[in-house]
């Protein structure tokens, strides 16, 4: 079995700037719950104005309020930028981040 690196609170945020950072022409951010950090708010930001960066995010868990699994204002941070797809699905239990390179 290949070795199995688990990434937890500041190890996660920082390996998640990093690929945002490095992201090129696509992002994928996938978690059933987001309430974005400032430090990965400021990696974003950082993409707003590249118009040909595609950036796709899936979140979900609770069937009865979305408002539960995505905090407002991370949703309406997400909204101002040019090329995004935001999706929901009441039954998601994984986390998974990619770019054109990576992934964690």
């Amino acid at each position: 079995m290949p070795d199995v690196n688990f990434l937890f609170d500041n190890q996660l945020i920082a390996e998640l700037e990093k690929l945002i950072m490095d992201s090129r022409k696509t992002l994928l951010l996938i978690s059933p719950f987001i309430d974005i950090d400032k430090r990965i708010e400021d990696a974003l930001s950082e993409k707003r104005n590249k118009h040909d960066l595609e950036i796709k995010v899936l979140f979900g868990k609770n069937e009865e309020n979305i408002y539960r699994s995505i905090k407002k204002d991370s949703l309406s941070f997400f909204k101002d930028f040019p090329n995004i797809e935001i999706r929901y699905n009441n039954r998601l239990h994984a986390k998974f981040y990619q770019n054109d390179f990576n992934y964690i």
